[in-house]
């Protein structure tokens, strides 16, 4: 049989392929890292949700590494990504970290992931300051607490951090209730249960955008009881 005799190409022929082939490298690797982002996305509104259920957490005990609030992000992380390897788990814990930089640290919520991630520089970046973020908590000063991690477990003990200047406190005792304004609040499903369950005279933060028609909660913090003095 005889041997097919290669194509004579000139020069530019084969630069032109070259850049064919490398364009069509990187369209599929930003699909994949699109892709990626998304799931990224989706795995944070699970932990969300598992977060204000701890019966929904139980549940899951046997497929996740650990149920424990600390360590959610990543396990989910793992589980999805089928990390048995060391650098597999390795890649799912810093994609853990980068979720919750975004969502603990930076208030960003799920829906904007994909365009956040690509404007901070990626998910290297964004699990560099994660780290960063934590090492912080761990060196303030004992005699403020660290605000209650959506994802990240309990505030250090202390006393309670002051809200921001800019932000209004209603009057303490009783109140003139006919008096104040009507201000429609809408929630997720994955924050509402987290939000319903808390006891009466809970202390809560809540972070929200305001819309057109109310306000869209984004955040729900649970705050320690101030101390008596």
């Amino acid at each position: 049989m005889p041997k097919l005799k290669a194509k004579t190409s000139t020069s530019s022929e084969i630069a032109d392929d070259l850049d064919n082939i490398r364009q069509e490298y990187q369209d599929e690797f930003q699909g994949f890292r699109e892709a990626t982002y998304h799931i990224m996305a989706e795995a944070t509104r699970v932990v969300i949700r598992l977060r204000n259920s701890k019966k929904e957490r139980e549940r899951l005990s046997k497929q996740l590494e650990s149920i424990e609030k600390p360590r959610l992000a990543s396990s989910i992380m793992r589980f999805i990504m089928s990390a048995k390897s060391r650098s597999k788990k390795k890649l799912a814990d810093k994609r853990a970290r980068a979720m919750v930089h975004l969502y603990d640290d930076l208030n960003v919520d799920p829906s904007d992931f994909v365009e956040e991630i690509r404007a901070k520089g990626g998910i290297e970046k964004l699990a560099r300051k994660s780290a960063q973020a934590r090492k912080k908590v761990k060196h303030r000063a004992p005699t403020r607490s660290v605000p209650a991690s959506t994802m990240g477990g309990k505030p250090k003990q202390g006393k309670a951090a002051s809200l921001p200047r800019n932000i209004s406190h209603a009057p303490k005792g009783p109140s003139a209730n006919d008096n104040w304004p009507t201000v429609t609040l809408k929630i997720a499903p994955e924050l509402s249960d987290g939000l319903l369950s808390v006891k009466a005279g809970a202390r809560l933060r809540l972070i929200a955008v305001k819309k057109d028609d109310g306000y869209e909660v984004r955040k729900v913090t649970k705050l320690k009881k101030a101390s008596a003095a």
